[in-house]
């Protein structure tokens, strides 16, 4: 008999000497009513869902994690995510030390949801029974399973690997060159020699955000980043964000945050 919520957790506190470690593990299922605490994070946590829904958020984005599918928090980054379903359950990991960003990236593993292979319990098994082991082959063994799951990671399952990659190339071609005013979705499409239905779709499908909405977040995201630094004129910072006129800026800015780009001028970043 299983009881409906629950939450397994671990935490490990061994000091690794390669620059990564396998820093917790847990097995929650939560109900609706009750988000988990936010946080900022100095270490990639990455989330397996098993059934259910759960609804994430990262940059300003709003990302819906699925059976199949896994959403990945970088280092570094505000948590704030809460169930939808009744109940959400997943398995997560935890990876923290100075080598863990440059792993993620050779691995192609990026922030937000992606499609994984069948889940793998039995890897997530291995590191519950030696994640607490003071033995250091025990803690090698536990760094071999996580670096097994993130190769689960890294290569999607084979149904959908073309799709992810479209998508992948869309959001990679918005984050470089979102400061090109004329960047839009025709301007995308053309770019990749697609129609701009089907391109429109398959992102949807990817990271369930269209692309119009990722691109206006991102734009929006940096803008609210060189604001809060300050040392910039406003007429610059909308340049190098992406936007046509300081007037749209502005409205933009308005619309998201309810105050004026000179009202958030020098004003630090604030996550809700």
């Amino acid at each position: 008999f299983q009881m409906k919520y629950f939450k397994r957790y671990m935490r490990s506190y061994w000091k690794s000497p390669y620059g990564i470690r396998v820093r917790s593990y847990g097995h929650f299922a939560l109900p609706p009513d009750r988000p988990e605490p936010q946080r900022f994070a100095d270490f990639a946590e990455l989330f397996w869902c098993r059934r259910g829904s759960g609804e994430f958020h990262l940059n300003g984005i709003r990302h819906i994690l699925h059976p199949g599918e896994i959403f990945c928090y970088p280092a570094g980054s505000f948590q704030k995510y809460r169930a939808l379903s009744d109940p959400f359950e997943y398995y997560f990991l935890t990876i923290q030390g100075p080598a863990v960003p440059l792993l993620l990236t050779m691995l192609n593993i990026t922030p937000g949801v992606k499609a994984a292979n069948p889940l793998p319990t039995e890897l997530f098994d291995r590191i519950e029974r030696k994640l607490l082991s003071p033995l250091k082959r025990d803690q090698m063994d536990v760094l071999c399973s996580a670096f097994e799951l993130l190769t689960c990671v890294a290569v999607p399952r084979e149904e959908n690997s073309s799709t992810l990659s479209r998508a992948g190339q869309i959001k990679l071609l918005i984050e470089e060159e979102f400061s090109n005013e004329d960047l839009d979705v025709n301007a995308i499409a053309e770019r990749l020699r697609m129609h701009r239905v089907s391109l429109g779709r398959i992102f949807r499908k990817a990271y369930h955000i269209t692309i119009s909405d990722y691109l206006r977040e991102y734009r929006l995201n940096h803008a609210r980043s060189l604001l809060a630094r300050g040392g910039m004129p406003i007429h610059e910072i909308a340049q190098k964000s992406g936007f046509r006129s300081v007037a749209y800026f502005s409205r933009s800015i308005r619309k998201k945050t309810g105050r004026s780009p000179q009202e958030l001028y020098g004003e630090p970043l604030e996550e809700k």
